[in-house]
């Protein structure tokens, strides 16, 4: 399946994403809840440093070093028919099951607001499940309108529909403080063509 998580910036979209890498990766839970088949991940990550990443992991998991997560952090991946091609082929040699790409944005040159264009980006997403890989990306929220909070089945997200289209599942997330002081990362399953 091809998911999307969506959020404005600065909510917490890599970390929750970095989290599921360890998890599936180890087999264990997502969120202490849902299950996983322990697999290979590869994360595609074009908008931060590997220092930031290896930071995130280091407070995530410090013992994840031994886990099949394999890296590929700021190379210019594009998502075009050859990286495509290149990544179903890595992905059988390693054992990856699961591509994490954050963000959609960055490894693509369409314009999100034209259709057509970003149907062809989500085709190529689709060829990698064809492929037997679960697809994982994050996208970015439009800026949040006034008094506009909650689930919205999806229409808060960037660009064109055929995005929303495209996934079988969507999580939206956003930071938010709790009674008791806390900092917490809501998650919102705002589509699910699964279950």
């Amino acid at each position: 399946a091809v998911t999307m998580i969506s959020a404005v910036w600065g909510q917490r979209k890599s970390w929750v994403c970095l989290h599921a890498a360890i998890c599936v990766a180890s087999g264990s839970p997502v969120f202490g809840i849902f299950a996983t088949e322990k697999q290979g991940v590869m994360v595609i990550n074009e908008e931060d440093t590997m220092r930031q990443i290896q930071e995130r992991m280091i407070v995530l998991s410090p013992s994840s070093d031994d886990l099949p997560i394999f890296f590929l952090v700021g190379q210019g991946f594009r998502l075009t028919d050859e990286g495509v091609a290149r990544l179903v082929t890595e992905a059988k040699n390693k054992g990856i099951g699961t591509v994490i790409f954050d963000s959609l944005r960055a490894i693509h040159g369409a314009d999100e607001n034209d259709s057509a264009a970003m149907q062809s980006v989500m085709d190529k997403l689709k060829r990698l499940t064809r492929e037997g890989l679960t697809v994982l990306f994050t996208h970015h929220n439009r800026k949040p309108a006034a008094q506009k909070t909650g689930d919205h089945n999806g229409e808060e997200t960037r660009g064109s529909g055929a995005i929303n289209a495209a996934v079988h599942g969507h999580l939206s997330i956003e930071s938010a403080k709790g009674e008791d002081g806390n900092e917490y990362v809501v998650v919102r399953q705002s589509k699910n063509k699964s279950a």
